[in-house]
């Protein structure tokens, strides 16, 4: 065996011949994987396609926003199919069911995305006038499409960005509610200038602390004096398609594309004025 090994490690065709069967090895194994993937990718599809089915319609099924029609198959930031099902953020429905019994004239949502809560709010409460601002022109674009459709464009302002001192110099003289998500920008859009305009306001803020473990202690700094801080902690999926009795009605390969609303556990915090 000694005398075969030291053949083969000497002979000089022994070396190029092993290159070959590993380069040929290699290729193999990657040719297997991508398959693999091909074939993931494909199975995905097919479910997509059949979980597409149960949305043909495009309207909300469930939840606050019942009713509610998307021009397309598009969220921006988030499943669709959540926000089709009426389980997206579940979580804020008791502050959401609070703020919908509230007069509100005006209603500003800084990270508006597609509309969902812009456009639903407006379709809410047909008395407020809602600014939506986002910075991504494609999702302002179909935030848009979406309430043109619903029919609310007319009580609707788009503006791409909301800076600290738009709050500052925004007339708040009327009953007012903002609604923030603007992925960890919330610790820049509040702030001491511009607190004391806001001192009227509730304000609901998606809390970003997975960007910046900051966001959450300094917010509760600036606004503590003057307003009155909720938290709301976020839930898995199965938790919130249990409390909207939909376990039953999708199976679990299908509930795995829900999965995609967060990226991990979230928080908000609704402020209200303590006077």
């Amino acid at each position: 065996m000694r005398k075969i090994i030291r053949f083969l490690a000497t002979n000089p065709v022994t070396w190029p011949l092993f290159k070959i069967m590993h380069r040929f090895t290699n290729r193999f194994v990657f040719e297997r994987e991508l398959i693999g993937i091909e074939q993931r990718q494909l199975k995905h599809q097919k479910q997509e396609e059949a979980l597409k089915k149960k949305f043909e319609n495009l309207y909300v099924q469930n939840g606050l926003f019942k009713g509610m029609e998307y021009p397309s198959f598009t969220a921006m930031g988030s499943s669709i199919y959540s926000k089709l099902v009426g389980s997206y953020e579940s979580e804020l429905f008791p502050i959401m069911e609070r703020v919908l019994r509230t007069p509100y004239e005006i209603i500003i949502d800084v990270g508006c995305a597609e509309g969902y809560y812009a456009v639903g709010l407006a379709l809410k409460m047909p008395s407020a006038k809602v600014y939506a601002y986002d910075i991504n022109p494609m999702a302002l674009q179909q935030c848009k499409k979406m309430a043109m459709i619903n029919n609310v464009e007319s009580r609707m302002v788009f503006e791409e960005r909301c800076s600290p001192n738009t709050l500052q110099n925004f007339d708040f003289s009327k009953r007012s509610l903002i609604v923030c998500d603007c992925e960890g920008y919330e610790l820049e859009l509040f702030n001491e200038e511009n607190l004391p305009n806001l001192k009227k306001c509730d304000i609901l803020i998606e809390l970003h602390d997975l960007y910046n473990e900051e966001i959450s202690y300094r917010l509760h700094q600036l606004f503590s004096k003057t307003h009155h801080l909720e938290y709301i902690y976020s839930e898995n999926t199965f938790k919130r398609f249990e409390k909207l009795d939909l376990l039953n009605a999708f199976s679990l390969s299908e509930i795995k594309n829900f999965f995609t609303e967060r990226n991990g556990i979230m928080q908000w915090v609704f402020i209200t004025p303590l006077a």
